[in-house]
């Protein structure tokens, strides 16, 4: 058994007691599986159990000081992605906007009827 983590056992109630009580004030029995119990208050008990103890303090502390920065930094990138994924794809629907119908309805314009614009065109650059 962790020495940081007191031993908790699960009564037929659904509380969780640690060594220092002896019986459930609703029930004196005891069952392995809580299943269908509700956890709100079961969680809030283990919390207080485990919270006496001042190096599980300590290392919950450094936990949520780790996670917080870990999910600061996911939080950023994740930022910093949607935004180029959203240029990104603004640009390819305005490229394909211009390949598939602007180009297509200029060259159906009167004033590109004439024959070799294009060469001409290119030629003048």
């Amino acid at each position: 058994c962790d020495p940081v983590v007191p031993a908790v056992v699960r009564q037929k109630c659904g509380r969780l007691l640690c060594p220092a009580q002896k019986s459930c004030p609703t029930s004196g029995t005891l069952t392995e599986d809580g299943a269908g119990d509700g956890l709100n208050s079961k969680t809030k008990h283990l919390v207080n159990v485990l919270m006496q103890n001042e190096s599980t303090k300590k290392k919950v502390q450094y936990l949520t000081l780790v996670m917080t920065k870990y999910m600061e930094i996911i939080h950023k990138q994740i930022s910093d992605l949607t935004i180029k994924y959203i240029l990104c794809f603004m640009v390819k629907k305005v490229l394909d906007y211009i390949r598939e119908s602007l180009v297509p309805t200029l060259l159906g314009l009167p004033n590109f009827v004439h024959k070799g614009w294009i060469t001409k065109y290119r030629a003048d650059f």
